[in-house]
């Protein structure tokens, strides 16, 4: 009855005869599984994959491969699932048959995917199983109770995600973890009120480290370092086992400036507010507020990029020209014996002549020796005046929500509580308003010398260490020098006025 018939016809002859009338010829079979989330035994992994086995087992197919998508969601489209998509191009679209899945809403939630997959599955002569569903797509009966189904499915994403948003608001609200991935140094523990965040008694003691050497002065880079050389895992390597580049300066410098380290609830990454509009603690505190805030002066303070060592300009940033008082580059030159000569020029045009590389290195690093060595370095502290803009609105709309609510109290003692609410929140608003808002600044003493300091510091190290307290250098050219030593200059090392009170 199949003569005339191309390959192509044959095929899909065949798949509408395997699904359609029983016939038992062996076709190959693409196990589809999907997972927003590990949840009950009914849905999980291993029960997808058990079920679609049992069905190409009763059928004599062959599974050929898997496309198992765990955590994530049915909205993505099939085509851009990470194990799934590949499936649908050359050339591991030329390895199957059927795909199999447990039920429709495996393939995708929203009817513009599954109805697109519909007509991939058609145009490229494959079909699609779904054993819960029962559906067939050799027919246009089957199509079209896919459709309804899809449409049904899509449906159902949508109000799952409406009660998953209220939800994790309550949730929120109630100082309850809403799940996702807690901060580093935090784990979720179930206790009697529901899931809550707890220290993480392995990640604790490394956030903590993080923090004190940054308070200390170190870089985010340089503890990056160290945490890799040590082996010390992120915390994506630890909890999920998924090998990453390790630890990074950007990374910590993340981590360290989220304010999860204060406990808190925190979501878009703005803190959730009470009724009283105070933040709503998730756990317990790494941090106080106060060294929260000193954390984040230092790491903006030490916010530098690492430049390649070949490439560094020891003085950019600090040697000026003496004629405009524009930057001075460095400019390197190799000889054809292999030597390399550096000298800083002006790029402005000015008819200042390239100064001796070497010469002014040494002229600024043993003026900076001479004027600050003997000094006690100086550190800034700022006492930030708290953004209370967030909070503020917060709290007004709060205290706008209750008021509205006591006219309609149904019995009195709904209106006293409504009212005792509504004072805390005025007393709240009042607090903030009367906030400080400007920040103040105060310079400690650190007990180490500039001349420790700068002993200690390489030499990109030193030109940040001049750039940070704002040193500045002008230099001039008057004789060109020759093999034997250097020609003259005129040079001025300035010391910015600031800097000098606090020296004094």
């Amino acid at each position: 009855p199949y003569a005339g018939l191309d390959s192509r016809m044959m095929k899909a002859v065949m798949v509408h005869s395997v699904i359609g009338y029983g016939i038992s010829i062996t076709m190959r079979v693409l196990g589809r599984i999907r997972l927003s989330r590990y949840t009950e035994e009914s849905t999980s992994v291993e029960r997808q994959r058990e079920l679609i086995q049992h069905w190409a087992d009763k059928h004599d197919h062959t599974i050929v491969g898997w496309a198992e998508d765990v955590d994530v969601s049915g909205s993505l489209s099939p085509f851009d699932a990470p194990q799934l998509a590949p499936w649908f191009k050359p050339p591991k679209s030329n390895e199957w048959d059927i795909l199999c899945a447990w039920k429709l809403d495996r393939i995708a939630r929203n009817s513009i995917g599954l109805h697109a997959v519909f007509a991939w599955l058609q145009e490229n002569n494959k079909t699609l199983v779904c054993i819960e569903d029962s559906i067939d797509l050799s027919n246009w009966v089957g199509r079209l109770v896919a459709s309804v189904i899809a449409g049904v499915a899509e449906g159902e994403l949508a109000a799952m995600t409406e009660r998953n948003t209220a939800a994790r608001k309550t949730l929120r609200q109630e100082g309850r973890w809403a799940g996702g991935r807690p901060g580093y140094g935090y784990r979720p523990v179930k206790t009697n009120q529901g899931w809550r965040l707890e220290h993480d008694p392995e990640e604790q003691p490394i956030l903590r480290e993080m923090i004190d050497r940054i308070l200390a002065g170190e870089s985010a880079g340089s503890i990056a370092d160290s945490l890799n050389e040590r082996g010390i895992p992120t915390a994506r390597e630890r909890r999920y086992g998924v090998k990453t580049q390790g630890w990074t300066g950007d990374g910590i410098r993340q981590t360290l400036r989220s304010k999860h380290t204060l406990g808190w609830i925190t979501h878009e990454a703005k803190p959730v507010l009470d009724a009283a509009g105070k933040p709503v603690p998730a756990g317990p505190p790494t941090i106080t507020l106060d060294t929260w805030k000193r954390l984040q002066e230092a790491l903006s303070s030490r916010s530098f990029k690492k430049q390649s060592k070949d490439r560094t300009s020891p003085l950019l940033g600090i040697l000026e020209c003496w004629q405009c008082g524009g930057p001075m580059y460095i400019r390197r030159t190799r000889t054809a014996a292999g030597t390399i000569h550096t000298g800083y020029h002006c790029k402005k045009g000015c008819k200042q002549k390239t100064v001796n590389g070497q010469q002014a290195k040494e002229l600024v690093y043993s003026s900076f020796r001479d004027e600050l060595g003997d000094s006690m370095v100086m550190e800034k502290k700022v006492t930030h005046a708290e953004d209370t803009t967030a909070e503020l609105e917060e709290a007004k709309q709060a205290y706008s929500d209750i008021a509205d609510f006591v006219g309609t109290a149904p019995t009195a003692e709904a209106r006293k509580q409504l009212l005792e609410q509504l004072t805390l929140v005025g007393e709240r608003i009042k607090a903030l308003e009367q906030a400080p808002t400007t920040d103040t600044v105060e310079w400690e003493q650190t007990g180490q010398t500039y001349q420790d300091l700068w002993d200690s510091l390489d030499e990109e190290g030193k030109r940040q260490l001049m750039l940070k307290t704002g040193i500045r250098a002008r230099i001039n050219p008057i004789t060109g020098g020759t093999r034997h030593g250097y020609g003259t200059v005129e040079y001025e090392f300035i010391v910015p006025d600031d800097l000098k009170q606090r020296l004094a």
